[in-house]
């Protein structure tokens, strides 16, 4: 069948068009790219991960078809309490995303895993949608794992990258501070991984041949379950049993937005699709193809566009239609237009705004956002009020910020 492979890494998408060429749908080709991308590009997905899908149904009737949208997040585990890092808090991420705690706990080692939704995730995918059997679209990846890959320019320049700043924590640190994770990815001299090198993840492939012998159950409530259980509680993790025992898919509503008279249909908060559409409706105010595809004004115009949409995101994902109105678009282009500097904005400054009257103090999450995050929420955004100033569009903000998920952690390198 016609059809396109998106994805960062050459292998997955090869992976996907092998599937397409042998008679397999879209989401054939999906779930089975997405197996391949969590060997190839380790250090963003995986069976240690999340999946968020956003699928377009068409009616074989000539009708408009359905869009639908499955969510399997990373969710904080039981044990995680609102006030764990209140004190250790120290402020937001000065490279633009989270917020940075003493000793890094929050990025890495076994106090950063999440309940892991990707196994589920992309096992609900392909019951529903697909028509490959779960062996055939874990076969590639199995395949890769244990033959190897080669390390491209990008990862490699991203595992060797060091941060200037000692409080944040880079791929690097992430791999040092695992002993699996540097007996995976490091080269004999202890240095980070070079391009060309091969990289073979036989333990992993062992554990996709068992959730293909045994299915993805066994992730769960099976066997591996409780190896990986039983290895969380050893290393002090807050996942328990019970969190991976209880796990569910959710069947979310997408959100619907236009751009130029185009519908367009996206992940609703807190994911990302409120952001891209915010971005578009600042984007209408302007003849994008006049410019000229990435000259320098229609990169600036495109630049403008973004930061307005995530200056909005931390204040407005909350509440119902905050930053995706096409008049919150249109309140951004005196700005833009006029090339004003946008202030850049953290749920810190949105905690300090919401909370100047003690010292500390939590915020909640909103009621729309799914419950399991909260404990991630308040672990992130409960922080001081030092007293920085704080921008002027940032004080008309109500709205309690969404739930953050700390990441995964490569502490899940071994499986």
């Amino acid at each position: 069948m016609p059809g396109m492979i998106v994805a960062p890494e050459p292998l997955a998408v090869e992976a996907g068009a092998q599937v397409l060429m042998a008679g397999g749908n879209a989401v054939d080709a999906a779930v089975t790219a997405a197996f391949v991308e969590g060997i190839v590009n380790p250090m963003n997905c995986g069976i240690g991960g999340y999946v968020l899908a956003t699928l377009h149904l068409a009616d074989t009737r000539g009708g408009a078809g359905q869009t639908v949208a499955l969510d399997a997040p990373a969710l904080a585990g039981s044990l995680t309490t609102p006030d764990m890092w209140e004190a250790a808090s120290l402020g937001p991420n000065p490279d633009g995303w989270g917020f940075l705690v003493q000793d890094r706990v929050n990025y890495m080692g076994y106090s950063s895993i999440c309940t892991p939704g990707a196994v589920a995730g992309l096992a609900m995918l392909l019951a529903r949608y697909g028509t490959i059997s779960w062996a055939d679209a874990i076969a590639p990846a199995a395949r890769v794992a244990r033959s190897g890959f080669m390390v491209g320019q990008t990862l490699a320049a991203s595992w060797a990258y060091r941060s200037h700043n000692p409080l944040t924590c880079t791929t690097l640190d992430a791999i040092e501070a695992n002993p699996e994770a540097r007996r995976i990815f490091l080269r004999p001299d202890g240095g980070p991984a070079e391009p060309a090198d091969v990289i073979r993840r036989p333990d992993y492939a062992a554990v996709l041949e068992r959730l293909v012998a045994r299915g993805p159950d066994d992730f769960y409530t099976g066997e591996l379950a409780s190896e990986i259980s039983r290895d969380l509680a050893e290393n002090g993790s807050f996942v328990t049993p019970q969190d991976l025992a209880e796990y569910a898919v959710r069947d979310i509503k997408p959100l619907t937005g236009t751009y130029h008279g185009c519908k367009i249909r996206t992940s609703p908060p807190p994911h990302g699709g409120p952001t891209l559409l915010a971005a578009l409706n600042i984007l209408e105010g302007y003849d994008l193809s006049a410019l000229g595809h990435n000259s320098a004004e229609y990169i600036y115009q495109v630049s403008m566009a973004l930061k307005g949409a995530f200056a909005d995101r931390n204040p407005y994902l909350g509440v119902s239609g905050g930053s995706t109105s096409s008049r919150a678009g249109r309140s951004w282009w005196p700005t833009c237009r006029r090339s004003h500097p946008i202030p850049p904005t953290s749920v810190w400054w949105i905690a300090t705004a919401t909370a100047s009257r003690s010292p500390t103090r939590s915020v909640p999450a909103p009621a729309s956002s799914h419950p399991a995050w909260v404990s991630s929420t308040i672990t992130r955004c409960a922080t001081s009020t030092h007293g920085r100033a704080r921008p002027t569009r940032l004080r008309r903000a109500r709205a309690a910020p969404p739930a953050w998920r700390p990441r995964s952690s490569i502490a899940m390198a071994r499986l």
